[in-house]
C-alpha cells in the first residue's frame, strides 16, 4: 500500500508541476501576443506619423513652389514696371532736350535781334 500512496503522490506532484508548466505556457503565449498587439500597434502609430510627415513635406513642397512661382511673377512685374518707368523717362528725356534747344534757339534768335537794327515797320495798309 505505500508503494501505491507513494507513486500516487509522485503522479499527484507530476501533474501539479504539468499544470504549473501549462499555467506558464499559457502566461507566456499572452505576454508574447500582448507584445505583439504592443508591436502592431506602435508600427501602425509609425506609419501614421510617416504619412503625416509627407504630407507636410508634399505640402511645404506644394507652397515653396507656389511662392517660387508667385516671386516669378512678381519679378516679371517689377521689371515691366522698371521697363515702363524706363520708357518714360526715355521720353521725358527727349522732350527735355528738345525744349533745351528750342529754349536755346529762341535765344539765339533773341539774340541776334537785338543786335541787328529793327526791322522797318510794314507798310500801312491801303486805303479803301
Amino acid at each position: 500500500k505505500e508503494t501505491v500512496a507513494s507513486l500516487q503522490t509522485q503522479v499527484e506532484e507530476k501533474i501539479e508541476r504539468e499544470t504549473r508548466l501549462e499555467t506558464s505556457v499559457l502566461e507566456w503565449q499572452q505576454r508574447l501576443t500582448a507584445l505583439h498587439h504592443e508591436r502592431d500597434a506602435e508600427v501602425a502609430r509609425l506609419m501614421q506619423e510617416l504619412c503625416d510627415l509627407q504630407t507636410q513635406l508634399d505640402l511645404r513642397k506644394k507652397r515653396s513652389e507656389c511662392m517660387e512661382a508667385e516671386g516669378r511673377k512678381r519679378a516679371e512685374s517689377a521689371f515691366e514696371e522698371l521697363a515702363a518707368a524706363q520708357r518714360t523717362l526715355a521720353d521725358g528725356l527727349s522732350e527735355l532736350q528738345a525744349l533745351r534747344q528750342t529754349t536755346l534757339l529762341e535765344r539765339d534768335r533773341q539774340h541776334l535781334s537785338l543786335s541787328e537794327p529793327a526791322p522797318p515797320p510794314p507798310p500801312p495798309p491801303p486805303p479803301p
